[in-house]
């Protein structure tokens, strides 16, 4: 229980990154009856920033402060004990840790200091949003907060990758546009009588447009996640939750389009005769 309950009170409302919650404020329920805070300093030691779940802080317009070589402290406590409990976290609703215990001391409570420097891969700066959850028997809690990783963006690995995304995104957006396949030529008339030049002519095949649509779903895809990416490291997390959902349906069909409908960016050369 221990383990479980200190990741998800860590990582949900301290730690992570993604979008959105619809409440008002961060969040811990469930039928466990779940609590937790946490005081987050920076790296010279003075206080940053404060949260409570459920509690005041840890919204879109007043996320919790978080600086990448700071500490942060936290504590967490569940009004059950839960035993054979599993815990998972989600990133943009996308599951990226998980994990279990059979819980047998019985631990309802936790808590503890940690570095983000210490247990994130790489610096990260902006604004996030995680949510997850815990269940077994005896209970289940879920949480869910936004998180700001205090300090500039410039130079982080996010950063870095978002960029790439977006100029290869942009490559392959323009080259999923159409291209016409020529015309095939006609041969040239032998000589003798008309009659036999004509049966000799071959029939000119009508120009015809190829389509790459894979190419435009891909570049598509990849367009929408990187600017997904670099504006939640710009703290410009304009859809709530549901931004990086938007972004990439809007790209990809975004990308579908140009493939299908897109201006022609080149003609092939009609085969030899």
């Amino acid at each position: 229980m221990r383990r479980g309950l200190a990741v998800l009170v860590f990582f949900v409302l301290f730690l992570s990154f993604g979008l959105a919650p619809p409440a008002g404020a961060a969040d811990l329920s469930g039928s466990a009856k779940c609590s937790g805070q946490a005081q987050s300093s920076d790296s010279n030691g003075r206080p940053l920033d404060s949260v409570a779940a459920p509690g005041q802080g840890g919204t879109h317009d007043d996320p919790f402060l978080v600086d990448y070589n700071g500490v942060v402290r936290y504590s967490g406590h569940s009004g059950e004990v839960i035993t054979n409990h599993s815990w998972h976290l989600q990133i943009f609703f996308i599951p990226i840790r998980s994990g279990g215990s059979d819980n047998s001391g019985g631990d309802t409570r936790t808590d503890g200091t940690e570095r983000p420097a210490d247990d994130l891969p790489f610096r990260f700066a902006g604004l996030y949003y995680v949510s997850g959850g815990i269940s077994g028997t005896g209970g289940s809690c879920d949480g869910s907060a936004w998180i700001k990783l205090v300090g500039s963006p410039v130079g982080t690995v996010p950063w870095i990758v978002s960029l790439a995304l977006i100029v290869l995104g942009l490559i392959l957006l323009f080259l999923a546009l159409p291209t016409w396949k020529a015309a095939r030529a006609a041969a040239a008339p032998p000589a003798g009588p008309i009659e036999g030049r004509e049966a000799a002519v071959r029939p000119v095949a009508a120009p015809r447009k190829k389509h790459h649509v894979i190419l435009g779903v891909l570049g598509g895809f990849l367009l929408g996640l990187g600017l997904s990416l670099l504006l939640a490291a710009y703290s410009q997390v304009w859809f709530g939750k549901l931004t990086l959902l938007i972004f990439l349906v809007a790209l990809i069909l975004l990308g579908l389009l140009l493939a299908l409908f897109g201006p022609a960016r080149r003609r092939e050369p009609a085969p030899a005769v």
